[in-house]
This record gives structure tokens, C-alpha cells and sequence, in this order.
């Protein structure tokens, strides 16, 4: 017995020992945190990891009013920077907001602006500088004023928060709506659920269960809020579980990132004859997109949750004398579409019909509610397939545009304002 002990006293102090290396490797080097954890940590803590690695922060938002029941919205501080850790060639790491917490170039927001832009990271500044996004080039080859209220991580809904209080006192001629292939119709399915009571069944906006009250009891715990280690060991033992439920089928179907990236894999390539193969989305990223897009075909949801919305953009533009235009952008395996292979093939036909159902559904709403849409994905594919390995049009880990995207981008709504637009 007195050596059972003896060895028990050993291995307690090995082990203290090696969690208190670890403790102090993840705090000399809190980079290898990754992001998908970190957001799970305590938010004290994980508010403190990410200003020592220049993320942005809750600390470098301000929050808004909407009135229309939404889920919390929030913009940047003005001149806020705001810094990725997402390193490819090509990219800009480091971009800084201007006076109104926007990404344009510092050359007087305040005035009358002719043509605004709503989105969210493919409008935005994502690894690219202010003056190359796509709104920015736009003005620039019309020769008109623009003015850029994108937002990443945002959709339909808030888009329209964003025009009531920041656009629309700018008096534009002209606002181009920007609907993202690969997300806004998650965003909205969000927003609709977040204006749902929950029912006696419960749905998606019911409590969180027991396992997730408990998860929270411990982050709010002393070592909840100090401890790296503890965050680490705890998120890993959640996402072992999301794991194991998504293993078993058990939970329906999810829109949540952190529930689907264990079995999902949403890499693939872009393969150009007579060029080797660009990888693209190595990291695996998005795959709530792909479960979405299961969702949509298999009819568990449904577009319908964005007619609201674009009904809403039409209204304003109505009561403030605009012309509303909406922009379909494409994800990178529908612009790459003839030259895309998923590494699950069983993503291609899912994923193209997910696209085409999107567009029909534009379609028929631009002729049903008035306004003018304006569809990339013909003109982006010739382009993308006229550029050639050497010119992506999207960069291959962050999938999201390049400065020659957003260029491309920029001549298609050129071209199309000046044909169609009066």
C-alpha cells in the first residue's frame, strides 16, 4: 500500500508538472490556440488571448440598436485595427476602420454618397487593402462616390440594419445588396430563429442543455477565467462530444461550425489543365455551408426566410429614393465550377444545386418584389476560367476574394450599372 501511494504521489506531481508546462507553453505561445477554441474559451480570457494576438475583440465593438428583433449587431470602433492570423501570398494582414467603424478609404464618408454597399466579408476588407475591395474599385472605374458598410459575419437582415442606420442619410442614388453563395442563408435562418419563442417541443432557440450550463458554471470558475490549460482541456472534452453526437446522429441537422467541422470535410481542388492542382480550403473552414446546403436541397430549410428582408430593402429604397440592386457572389468551388473536385464527391452535386436553387430563387424574387439583380456567377466563371492558375480570382485558404477578385468583381457591376441601371 505505502508503495501504491508512493507511485499515486509520483505520477499526481508528473502530471502537475506537465499541466503546468503546458499552462506556460500556451502562454509564451498563445498563437497555437486555435481560433475555433478559442471562441469557446471563458470570454474574460479569450478577450485577453486575442488583444495579445490583435484579433478583434468584443472590446473593439460597438453594438447597436435594431428594430427588428434580431440577434445582438455590432460594428467596429472607429479606427479600429483589425488584424487576421491567416497567412497566404497576396494577403494583407492588417486593415484599420474608419471614422464610422467601416472599411473605405479615409476621404470624407459624410457626404452624399451615390452608391453604397452592403455584405459581409466578401464586401468587406478581408485580406485585402481598403481601396482594392470591390466597392472601392467600383467607384473608381464609374467615377462616383462609394461607400462600403460591409461587416463579415453577417446577412441579409443585419444587412438592412446597417442601410437604416448608417446609409441612408447618405442619400444614395444606388445601394448593391451583396448575397454571399455560401452563407446568408444561414444567417437568415439565424435571425428567424432568434425571433422565435421557444415552444413546449423546444427548437433552436431554446436554453442551452444541462451539459452547456455546466460547461459555463466551469469557464466562470477561477480557472475557468485564468487558466489556458483549462479552457484547452475543457473545449477539447465538448468537442469530443459534439463529435461523438454528430457520429450517432444524434441532434438533427446543425448550422453551427464548431458542431460540423469534425465530419465534414470541406476541402477541395482546382485543377487547370496542364497546371498542378491548387488546394483550397485547407483548413477546413465553412463547413456550416455544407450543411446548410444539405439542408436546403433536402428541403429541411427553405430561401424563404430571406424574403423578408429583400422585401424590406425594396420598402426603404422606395421611401428614400434609391434603386435597389442585389449581387450574387459566388463561393470559389461554383466560380472554379468545371474545374472544382471535393474530396468528398459527394459535396459536387449537393453543392451545385445549392447555388443554382439560390439563384432561381433571386430570380424569381427580383421580378416579383422589383428589384435588379445583378448575377456574377456567368461572368466569374469565364473570368476565372480566362485567368488561369497564375490569377486566382479567390485566395485558396480563406476562400475568400483576392485583390484581382475583387477587380473582376468590380468591372462585372460596372458593366452591368452602366447597361441596366438609368
Amino acid at each position: 500500500m505505502r508503495k501504491f501511494i508512493i507511485r499515486l504521489g509520483e505520477a499526481l506531481v508528473i502530471l502537475m508538472l506537465s499541466l503546468a508546462l503546458c499552462e506556460v507553453v500556451l502562454r509564451l505561445a498563445p498563437g497555437v490556440i486555435p481560433l475555433s477554441y478559442l471562441d469557446q474559451f471563458s470570454p474574460t480570457l479569450a478577450a485577453d488571448i486575442a488583444e495579445h494576438r490583435n484579433l478583434p475583440t468584443r472590446r473593439s465593438l460597438r453594438w447597436l440598436d435594431r428594430d427588428d428583433g434580431g440577434p445582438p449587431l455590432s460594428v467596429f470602433n472607429p479606427g479600429q485595427r483589425i488584424r487576421t492570423d491567416v497567412v497566404e501570398p497576396g494577403a494583407v494582414r492588417e486593415v484599420v476602420m474608419d471614422d464610422t467603424g467601416f472599411c473605405n478609404p479615409p476621404d470624407g464618408a459624410d457626404r452624399h454618397v451615390p452608391i453604397i454597399a452592403l455584405g459581409d466579408s466578401f464586401t468587406w476588407c478581408t485580406q485585402v487593402h481598403a481601396h482594392e475591395t470591390w466597392p472601392s474599385v467600383l467607384g473608381a472605374r464609374l467615377e462616383q462616390s462609394t461607400y462600403s458598410l460591409g461587416r463579415p459575419g453577417i446577412g441579409v437582415y443585419e444587412y438592412i440594419q446597417l442601410l437604416i442606420q448608417f446609409g441612408v442619410d447618405r442619400r444614395p442614388d444606388i445601394v448593391i445588396l451583396n448575397i454571399y453563395e455560401g452563407n446568408d442563408l444561414r444567417d437568415a435562418v439565424r435571425f428567424q430563429a432568434s425571433r422565435e419563442p421557444p415552444d413546449a417541443a423546444g427548437d433552436a432557440s431554446r436554453p442551452a442543455p444541462s451539459y452547456r450550463r455546466i460547461v459555463n458554471d466551469l469557464l466562470d470558475t477561477w480557472f475557468g477565467r485564468n487558466s489556458y490549460i483549462f479552457n484547452v482541456a475543457l473545449v477539447s472534452a465538448v468537442e469530443g462530444g459534439r463529435w461523438l453526437r454528430a457520429a450517432l446522429g444524434v441532434g438533427g441537422v446543425q448550422f453551427d461550425e464548431t458542431q460540423t467541422r469534425k465530419t465534414v470535410d470541406f476541402r477541395y481542388t482546382i485543377a487547370f489543365p496542364g497546371a498542378a492542382p491548387v488546394s483550397y480550403n485547407t483548413d477546413n473552414t465553412d463547413t456550416d455551408e455544407v450543411a446548410v446546403a444539405r439542408a436546403l436541397t433536402g428541403g429541411e430549410a427553405s430561401l424563404d426566410v430571406m424574403t423578408e428582408g429583400l422585401a424590406r430593402f425594396v420598402e426603404l429604397a422606395g421611401a428614400h429614393g434609391f434603386q435597389p440592386v442585389v449581387l450574387y457572389t459566388p463561393s470559389a468551388y461554383t466560380a472554379y465550377a468545371d474545374l472544382v473536385e471535393f474530396a468528398d464527391s459527394s459535396l459536387s452535386e449537393v453543392m451545385a444545386e445549392y447555388s443554382k436553387t439560390q439563384r432561381r430563387f433571386l430570380a424569381e424574387k427580383a421580378q416579383a418584389l422589383g428589384f435588379t439583380l445583378i448575377d456574377l456567377v456567368p461572368d466569374l466563371q469565364r473570368a476565372a476560367a480566362a485567368r488561369g492558375a497564375d490569377e486566382m480570382l479567390y485566395f485558396p485558404r480563406s476562400i475568400h476574394l483576392t485583390k484581382l477578385g475583387h477587380k473582376v468583381v468590380a468591372e462585372i457591376v460596372a458593366d452591368r450599372l452602366q447597361r441596366h441601371i438609368q
